[in-house]
């Protein structure tokens, strides 16, 4: 052999194995924005529009909050900033039982709830 090949090959290996670590590093963190994006998407969304138990709140005004609804979803608490509430709901206190989709709206000042869309009240 000569010296070009002792010192050519061996680096050869090097690259290859790096750039093999790098591809499975990036996959594997890929894999896990994905399932957390996805294990986030679904704890605000309202599968199949069903109605979820809320109580209107004015508790957060401090925070920048005005009013939102806070509910409980698979045994947690969840805020959520309603865009479209009629003002016949807005009362603190208020037990609502309302339909939703999340927003893609720009936020204003509150950043405690999910900002969502109201369909139906009852």
């Amino acid at each position: 052999m000569d010296m070009k090949s002792i010192i050519f090959v061996p680096l050869l290996m090097m690259f290859f194995f790096f750039s093999e670590g790098c591809s499975n590093s990036v996959s594997k963190n890929k894999n896990a924005t994905a399932d957390n994006t996805q294990s986030q998407s679904t704890s605000n969304k309202n599968e199949n529009n069903k109605f979820v138990k809320g109580v209107v709140t004015t508790e957060y005004q401090n925070d920048g909050c005005a009013l939102l609804i806070k509910t409980e979803i698979k045994g947690e608490t969840v805020l959520f900033e309603p865009m479209t509430l009629d003002e016949k709901y807005k009362v603190n206190g208020k037990e609502i039982e309302f339909t939703y989709r999340t927003s893609r709206a720009k936020r204003n000042t509150c950043r405690l709830g999910s900002l969502i869309i109201i369909g139906e009240v009852k």
